[in-house]
């Protein structure tokens, strides 16, 4: 009553799929920073999947091969092969001749929608606070809201504020437009190469590579390298000192409380 093996088959190896290999983080956790003393920095939470043009965004991984199997008789059973996943991409991106890389044909932020991987060249929020962090994006940056105390936004592009800049700090190679305002808490606020236009200035320092204009201009200091130029009604520089390379214009200076005001 012993078992005897006089033939014995070999069972095939099926394929593996292949598959997407993405060089950036699909799902964005919002982690603050934690520095080398070990304090933690809750206003890096670095949101912005930044890419550069060139940059390999993903890489198509070919499926593997697998090893056919025999029967007792010597008769082949085919193995299943691997399934090869598709590279689906959408705006800014390019499929290389190879037809298995796909890379960033302009400079912006990178993401997966759809399961089409895209390149923005804007970045919305509705605030900059505690739920978004500084920013640093290599594109334009829209902000629907405010901009708040404490926080920084540095882009690439133009950096368009729909409410407030209340004591952020802006750095940026583009325009800074602002809807409503800088309150500055006398502290640097802006310092971009483009043109900053916005309503009003306040106790704000503004460093700008050509124009600034706006409805008035309080106790700040507003350096630029072509123009001050007040408009509306007010027109107006009160306090502080307002230096431009080529010319100020405003419809009043100064104010009949003697508030020290310099034109340079």
């Amino acid at each position: 009553n012993n078992k005897v093996c006089i033939a014995e088959g070999i069972l095939p190896i099926n394929g593996k799929d292949g598959y997407i290999k993405y060089n950036f983080e699909l799902d964005k956790k919002l982690v603050p920073k934690i520095s080398e003393d070990g304090t933690v920095n809750y206003r890096e939470l670095n949101i912005v999947n930044n890419v550069r043009k060139g940059d390999v965004l993903a890489q198509l991984v070919p499926p593997k091969e697998g090893k056919p199997g025999f029967k007792v008789t010597g008769q082949m059973i085919p193995y299943k092969k691997g399934k090869t996943p598709i590279l689906r991409y959408g705006k800014n991106v390019r499929l290389l001749d190879n037809e298995t890389t796909l890379v960033a044909d302009k400079d912006g932020l990178v993401e997966l929608r759809d399961r089409k991987v895209i390149v923005l060249d804007v970045f919305e929020v509705e605030n900059v606070d505690n739920k978004v962090g500084n920013i640093n994006f290599n594109g334009t940056i829209l902000v629907k809201g405010s901009a708040l105390n404490g926080f920084q936004i540095k882009a690439d592009g133009d950096v368009r504020i729909g409410d407030v800049v209340e004591g952020a700090y802006i750095e940026n190679t583009g325009d800074v437009v602002v809807g409503q305002g800088v309150q500055g808490y006398n502290k640097l606020n802006i310092r971009t190469k483009g043109n900053v236009t916005t309503r009003f200035i306040e106790n704000a320092i503004i460093e700008s590579g050509k124009t600034v204009t706006a409805e008035a201009i309080m106790h700040s200091h507003v350096y630029c390298k072509d123009n001050i130029v007040l408009i509306g009604r007010k027109g107006l520089i009160v306090g502080g000192v307002c230096r431009a390379g080529r010319e100020i214009h405003a419809r009043t200076i100064g104010s009949s409380m003697a508030t020290k005001t310099i034109l340079e």
